[in-house]
């Protein structure tokens, strides 16, 4: 929301950031595994304050290159944009302490640690509520659009799009896995009955695989129809749709474990 256009280096510290967000999975299937242990954990603080540093540096570079940010930033006097960067940055360096100071904890109680990590998704709601308080106290004077800016915790419906459809994209082609792996026909079939009587025996996986492709392409229609009403998001439209992406997400369990009844 503060860059118009970006250059080599924001690409580069972006491409950085990517770099670690997919090792995630793996640190929480560890956590999964051995939710006694705390290397895990560890292991998932870690990355996670390595990406806040990360946009640390975005946020730092951005406002050190003016010509990179909004029109509608670059217009804001010195000391305003001052503050902006300043939150900016508070907020992703108070990130980055609860997950060190979750790193430290996690040796001595997985729970303390767990809790603090949680801390870290409730923050733009206590941001916002830190941000009422210091208005009525007439500690910051900000109108209505300005104080949504820098407290409202907005996000573009595009980038939300983007990735809601990244998961409907993954989840319909999960969904022909079972098909092709777990119930692709087998030499000793072949042999037996013939390739044809294999693949027609293999009916209710394909039925199964076309019914659920229908419902996960429905309730696309149905979301992406949904976008078309909204503007913008905040912090609760958003999380709001990721848990409902996560259970679209669970439509390739349910269709294993129907291929098995089958």
């Amino acid at each position: 929301m503060i860059l118009s256009h970006i250059d080599d280096v924001l690409i580069w510290l972006n491409l950085a950031s990517l770099m670690f967000t997919p090792f995630l999975p793996f640190a929480c299937a560890l956590e999964g595994k051995y939710p006694e242990k705390f290397f895990p954990v560890l292991l998932i603080c870690s990355d996670m304050a390595i990406i806040e540093v990360l946009e640390v540096f975005m946020i730092l570079y951005s406002f050190r290159h003016v010509d990179l940010l909004t029109d509608e930033l670059q217009e804001l006097p010195e000391r305003k944009m001052k503050e902006r960067r300043d939150y900016m940055l508070a907020k992703k360096i108070l990130n980055t302490l609860l997950y060190v100071i979750a790193a430290f904890v996690s040796n001595v109680n997985a729970i303390s640690a767990w809790v603090l990590i949680s801390i870290v998704i409730v923050t733009p709601c206590i941001h916002r509520f830190i941000g009422i308080v210091l208005r009525k106290c007439n500690a910051i004077r900000m109108l209505g659009p300005e104080f949504d800016l820098m407290f409202g915790n907005y996000i573009d419906t595009e980038r939300v799009e983007c990735f809601s459809d990244g998961v409907f994209s993954i989840v319909a082609t999960l969904l022909v896995l079972d098909i092709t792996t777990e119930n692709f026909p087998k030499e000793a079939d072949i042999d037996k009955d013939g390739l044809g009587t294999t693949v027609r025996n293999l009916w209710p996986s394909f039925l199964v695989y076309i019914t659920t492709f229908i419902v996960i392409a429905f309730l696309f229609f149905v979301h992406h129809s949904l976008f078309h009403c909204i503007e913008k998001m905040n912090q609760v439209m958003l999380v709001a749709n990721n848990i409902s992406l996560a259970f679209i997400g669970y439509f390739p369990f349910f269709v294993a474990c129907i291929q098995q009844v089958c």
